[in-house]
């Protein structure tokens, strides 16, 4: 993955970061520790969840699979650099060095957090 986000012409940018290109995303794995008080609640929660643990009567683990992804949607100019860029209500904001990941897995283990301190 580039790490690069400030490009000294737009060619470049358009070389490196074509429109609807991926420029950076990480697969996020969620742990979490859910409870649950009949067979509805854990209706809602396989089909929302990849994994569904049964701990207890009371108690479960779910496990999700994410891909958190930033796509490329236009590019801006400051004037002097040009910047891959996403829309948003608010307008158009550039990417930048904090929205790169640095690594490409990472789990949310909430449920050991839970478990440790109850």
């Amino acid at each position: 993955m580039n790490n690069k986000y400030k490009f000294e012409t737009l060619e470049e940018l358009q070389q490196t970061y074509p429109i609807y290109s991926i420029f950076s995303q990480r697969t996020e794995r969620h742990i979490d520790l859910r409870t649950y008080y009949n067979s509805n609640d854990l209706k809602v929660f396989k089909r929302y969840s990849d994994q569904v643990e049964i701990l207890d009567d009371t108690t479960c683990i779910t496990y999700k699979t994410l891909v958190n992804v930033r796509t490329v949607e236009g590019y801006l100019y400051d004037g002097e650099y040009w910047y891959p860029a996403y829309n948003t209500h608010d307008g158009w904001v550039e990417y930048d060095e904090s929205d790169i990941f640095q690594e490409e897995e990472i789990t949310f283990d909430n449920a050991k957090y839970q478990r440790k301190y109850p």
